[in-house]
């Protein structure tokens, strides 16, 4: 009996505890990239949503999903809109459920977004070759 009201008691804390976001990338086709809803693990320490905007010359890319921080609890924020080699992109993150499914007001740092987006930029690059 103990041992059902422990498991009981971590399931209900975990989903207590649990962030929903949106997850989804238009990178492989245009769709909208409405996405479907990820439940962020309770391993990732400090959860958030992200959501990641791009602009190249001739197309727009969007990409939603959940992370975490190690070292500090996460803000609800948008980084500067940055320029990586013509890739113009914007990176904000937010920490409740779904809440990076249309605009957020608030940005990341700016490490963060340059790590991500110069990966995205090494695929694209590989890509067209």
């Amino acid at each position: 009996m103990n041992l059902l009201a422990g498991i009981l008691f971590f399931v209900l804390v975990k989903s207590g505890l649990s962030l929903k976001c949106y997850q989804c990338s238009n990178l492989i086709n245009d769709k909208s990239c409405e996405g479907d809803v990820k439940e962020c693990t309770t391993t990732d320490i400090n959860p958030f949503c992200m959501k990641t905007d791009a602009q190249t010359s001739d197309r727009q890319i969007i990409l939603k999903g959940c992370g975490g921080f190690a070292l500090r609890k996460p803000k609800n924020e948008c980084g500067k809109p940055t320029d990586i080699a013509g890739l113009k992109a914007t990176m904000c993150i937010c920490t409740s459920d779904l809440c990076n499914s249309g605009n957020i007001k608030e940005s990341t740092k700016f490490l963060m977004l340059f790590l991500i987006f110069m990966s995205i930029l090494i695929q694209y690059m590989f890509e067209t070759n």
